[in-house]
């Protein structure tokens, strides 16, 4: 009696991402920006909620298992790369403070408008059609003083939970470097 091994399950959701990472990888400003991605089911990091949240030490945590279209990993995979790209992940050894809410807005609001003139992918439907004009600073100094718009609250890519985390670069200890992950903030 001949067994026959059994089928391994296709991993749609890892096919859906890896088509999106093609998506971006063809766009040549984009391929340019250097990361790396984690979709590992055991990752502390990865958002309960949303596609995936970019850390400072250029790596991009995704969703293991979330299924969404090519087009929106496409476009989750792209803001994670600009908020690597335009310096919002600055890398820095020692404990980091996190940005608060008025600075992850702005630097998505700067982000989602980039990415309103320069494609890739399929944006969310729930995001706002507009973003207002200033730098990241600017918006969240003006965030700050005046509230923060409703429209701005949720513009990244973790859901309700920050897309952007800063943490502690280790510094040059020979050969090899230990890295350890702090549990996502609440």
């Amino acid at each position: 009696m001949s067994r026959t091994p059994p089928r391994k399950k296709r991993d749609r959701a890892g096919e859906a991402f890896a088509e999106g990472m093609r998506l971006l990888r063809a766009n040549p400003a984009l391929a340019a920006v250097d990361f790396t991605t984690c979709r590992s089911e055991t990752c502390a990091l990865t958002p309960r909620e949303g596609l995936l949240v970019a850390d400072s030490d250029g790596i991009v945590h995704a969703h293991p298992d979330r299924l969404a279209a090519p087009g929106a990993w496409a476009w989750a995979l792209a803001h994670a790369a600009l908020h690597l790209g335009f310096g919002h992940l600055p890398a820095a050894p020692g404990a980091r403070e996190q940005p608060d809410r008025y600075d992850l807005a702005a630097r998505c609001a700067v982000v989602n408008r980039f990415l309103l003139g320069f494609p890739v992918g399929t944006a969310p439907e729930e995001l706002p059609v507009s973003y207002p004009d200033g730098d990241e600073e600017q918006l969240a100094a003006r965030w700050r003083a005046h509230g923060l718009p409703r429209a701005y609250e949720r513009c990244g890519t973790a859901g309700s939970a920050p897309d952007q985390l800063l943490v502690a670069w280790p510094s040059w200890q020979g050969s090899f470097r230990t890295v350890s992950r702090p549990s996502p903030p609440p």
